[in-house]
């Protein structure tokens, strides 16, 4: 037996509104969870140690320092001195012979630097008895100077910093933790509204933004469609339109939108692979099977005859 009904197709605009109506409320469920998610990260003691060797590592290079608990970098805290700039060239030296030398072990590295470092063929240091010096009759001025450490301060002495294994291992934890954490709010937000949610609404299997604008799924027979179908649908748009999309720009999107766009029928990439229809139900119903729909037509028939009969 068919069915004869009638539906309308589901109206673009208000298809484009239930996705951003879903799409909305996916980040602010993501926001809650992300939030939550730094709150355990904060009491959790592989971050706290993760966070605490760079601190330390940062400490004890003198290229950081600490003010007033924040850890600094060491050019912004020279920079908000109020001292004269040969005096602050004079600092910003001890810093970086320091780390040259203690820390890193190389001196030479700093002293390549100043050695090479010429302008208007005029060099900024000298060489004398093995040691280099600034060069007093250079003429250059002492903003020079400054500009010179402060550029090997930031590119230079931070690069070697950064390249630290310890510092390396502590920061791929930080970052992995963070990654792993929104990837963790994204999904289960996702799964809410685009899984959960649906499969509880066992009469037709819609999101929130899709209720909120009458909105429908059925099949090509112009029944609900069936709960194991929409199953795997959330399975393709979760794994293939959500997770794909984040690791390949967006591709899969792209074309389940081109497909919505440029097709006769409106259909999405899902919905032409899966062949589902997307309906108004504002004025009609979705039957889930034949059965309930003969025992709804024989009912809507009576009303009519009732509805004919004399009064008494």
């Amino acid at each position: 037996m068919k069915i004869e009904a009638h539906y309308l197709k589901a109206r673009n605009l208000f298809r484009v509104y239930s996705f951003l109506v879903d799409l909305t409320l996916i980040i602010f469920t993501s926001l809650i969870l992300v939030t939550i998610g730094f709150l355990i990260l904060n009491n959790a003691s592989f971050y706290i140690n993760a966070n605490s060797d760079i601190k330390e590592i940062r400490l004890n290079s003198k290229l950081y320092i600490e003010d007033d608990e924040n850890v600094l970098p060491y050019s912004e805290y020279i920079e908000s001195l109020d001292e004269p700039i040969t005096s602050k060239n004079e600092l910003i030296d001890e810093v970086l012979t320091y780390f040259y030398k203690e820390y890193l072990g190389d001196i030479d590295i700093y002293n390549d630097l100043k050695l090479d470092k010429v302008i208007d063929n005029t060099h900024l240091f000298i060489e004398v008895n093995d040691e280099v010096l600034v060069n007093e009759n250079s003429g250059i001025s002492s903003a020079e100077y400054y500009n010179f450490y402060i550029d090997t301060l930031n590119n230079n002495a931070i690069g070697y910093l950064f390249s630290n294994y310890e510092f390396i291992r502590a920061s791929r934890t930080i970052l992995i933790s963070i990654f792993i954490n929104i990837l963790i709010s994204i999904i289960i937000s996702s799964l809410i509204y685009y899984m959960i949610i649906p499969l509880l609404s066992f009469t037709n299997h819609s999101t929130i933004g899709m209720k909120i604008f009458k909105i429908g799924y059925i099949n090509s027979d112009a029944l609900t469609i069936k709960t194991y179908k929409y199953f795997l649908i959330s399975l393709f748009n979760f794994f293939i339109m959500d997770l794909l999309s984040l690791f390949t720009l967006f591709i899969p999107l792209i074309i389940s939108f081109s497909f919505f766009l440029f097709r006769k029928d409106s259909k999405s990439l899902t919905d032409y692979l899966f062949n589902v229809n997307k309906i108004n139900i504002e004025k009609g119903k979705i039957f889930k099977t034949i059965g309930e729909y003969v025992h709804y037509k024989n009912i809507e028939s009576k009303k009519f005859l009732d509805s004919d009969s004399p009064l008494n």
